[in-house]
C-alpha cells in the first residue's frame, strides 16, 4: 500500500501536474491577528514558500511559481515594506549562491520602478546567468507582476521583432512574455486567504499561461499554509474531470 506521500507523488505523475501558481496573501493580516509587526508575516511567508517550493521540487512539479509582490501593490505598499521584501528576496538569493542549488530562476515584473537596490539587481543577474543552464526544476517569483503589463511588453517587443501581424499567433507572443519560459499552460493556481464570498483574480495572474489551469482556493492565509494543504491540492487537481488543464 502506498503511504500518503507516495500516493501524492504518483499523482503529481500520473496526471502530468508539471507547475503550480502560488498567490501568498495575508501575511499582514496574519501577523496582525498575533498582535505582530505586520512585516513579521512577510519574513514568516518567505519561510513557508521555501518549504513549499522545496516540496514541489520533491514532488517532480518542475516549475513551482510563486507571487511575491504585484505591480499595483508596488504603488500601494510603503517604501518600508518593499525594502522589506526586497530583503528577503536578497537573502534567499545570496543562500541559493552559497549552496550553487541545482534549479533555474526567474524574476519577472516591474519592481525595478518601485525598488532601487543595486544589489539586488546584481544578485538577480547572477541568479539568472548562473542558473540558466537548469531545464527541469525553475523557479519562478513574480515580483512587481501584472499580467497585463507582461501582455503588452511582449506584443510590443514581438511587432518590433517580427511585424504586428505576429500579435495574432499566441504561441509566439507567449515566448516573449516575462514568463516565456513557463509551459505553454500552467496545471494549477493556488490562492491562499480567499474569503468565499469575494473570490476573484487580481492584477490578471499569467492571463495566457494560466488559461484553463486548476483552480484551488484554501482559506487560511498563506503563513498557516502546509504541505498537507499542497497535497489536497494535488487530490483534487487529480480528481477533477479537466485534471491536466485542458
Amino acid at each position: 500500500m502506498l503511504t500518503r506521500n507516495e500516493d501524492v507523488s504518483s499523482l503529481v505523475a500520473i496526471h502530468g501536474l508539471d507547475s503550480i501558481a502560488f498567490t501568498m496573501d495575508r501575511n499582514r493580516t496574519w501577523a496582525q491577528s498575533f498582535g505582530l509587526e505586520p512585516l513579521l508575516g512577510h519574513t514568516k511567508g518567505r519561510d513557508v514558500a521555501e518549504s513549499i517550493i522545496d516540496e514541489c521540487f520533491r514532488l517532480n512539479i518542475r516549475y513551482p511559481i510563486v507571487w511575491a509582490m504585484s505591480e499595483s501593490n508596488t504603488l500601494k505598499r510603503s517604501k518600508t515594506e518593499r525594502d522589506h521584501l526586497a530583503k528577503l528576496l536578497k537573502e534567499k538569493l545570496r543562500q541559493q549562491e552559497e549552496k550553487n542549488e541545482p534549479y533555474g530562476f526567474h524574476l519577472c515584473g516591474r519592481w525595478q520602478k518601485a525598488i532601487n537596490d543595486p544589489e539586488l539587481e546584481e544578485l538577480v543577474a547572477r541568479a539568472h546567468e548562473r542558473t540558466a543552464k537548469y531545464k527541469d526544476k525553475v523557479l519562478t517569483v513574480l515580483f512587481g507582476y501584472r499580467g497585463i503589463t507582461d501582455l503588452k511588453q511582449a506584443a510590443a517587443r514581438l511587432c518590433e521583432a517580427m511585424g504586428p501581424e505576429a500579435i495574432e499567433n499566441e504561441d509566439m507572443l507567449r515566448r516573449f512574455m516575462w514568463v516565456g519560459h513557463l509551459p505553454e499552460r500552467i496545471s494549477m493556481m493556488v490562492r491562499t486567504g480567499v474569503n468565499p464570498k469575494n473570490r476573484h483574480n487580481s492584477d490578471s495572474l499569467l492571463p495566457l499561461h494560466g488559461e484553463q489551469a486548476f483552480i484551488y482556493d484554501v482559506e487560511v492565509p498563506w503563513p498557516e499554509f502546509t504541505i498537507e494543504h499542497l497535497h489536497q491540492g494535488i487530490r483534487d487537481f487529480a480528481a477533477c474531470k479537466r485534471a491536466k488543464g485542458a
